[in-house]
């Protein structure tokens, strides 16, 4: 997880040239925030399950993510009926695959990434309306939520926030 400083510090960087009033400082803080807040997710749940951290997190509907990322949709057998699942996040599972060389480890790197730079975004469309300092209780709150968890594993959630985010906006900024 300490690998996904560096892409939080690219997209700081890349980002601050649009002049937001958000400096590179602001999205160092929010990174460290993420991860940490991550880093205890997986800490309680890897000593919750007695579980090392890919088993932990490769659970409930993640191993169907890798099934579709490995094998594709197919229209009989078991495999069938994972149509529900959007493909999105098994592309870039496979997609990843060849770099990670494991579809769970791509997985994870993934979740946690876009759970960071979900974090970014919801950030920055909370500085739009609010001061810093609320800015980081609200996503505080976000990440300290119950179920937050779900974002540190083989899930769509933190795809979908840092997507729904990201899509706010710039909505708001008139950036379409």
């Amino acid at each position: 997880m300490i690998a996904v400083l560096p892409i939080v510090l690219v997209i700081g960087l890349i980002y601050e040239k649009y002049n937001d009033n958000i400096k590179i400082n602001d999205y160092v803080k929010v990174g460290f925030f993420v991860l940490l807040i991550r880093f205890a997710a997986v800490l309680a749940v890897c000593f919750a399950t007695k579980r090392s951290y890919v088993e932990a997190f490769n659970i409930w509907d993640g191993p169907h993510y890798i099934d579709i990322a490995e094998n594709g949709y197919v229209k009989s057998g078991r495999g069938a009926e994972f149509i529900v699942f959007y493909p999105l996040y098994p592309f870039l599972i496979r997609a990843l695959a060849f770099i990670f060389g494991s579809s769970t480890v791509s997985a994870l790197v993934i979740s946690n990434t876009c759970a960071v730079a979900g974090g970014i975004y919801f950030y920055k469309l909370c500085r739009i309306d609010m001061n810093e300092e609320d800015g980081i209780f609200a996503l505080m709150l976000m990440y300290t939520f119950p179920f937050s968890f779900f974002m540190s594993g083989v899930y769509t959630e933190s795809l979908f926030i840092m997507l729904v985010s990201m899509t706010m906006y710039y909505t708001l900024k008139g950036k379409y």
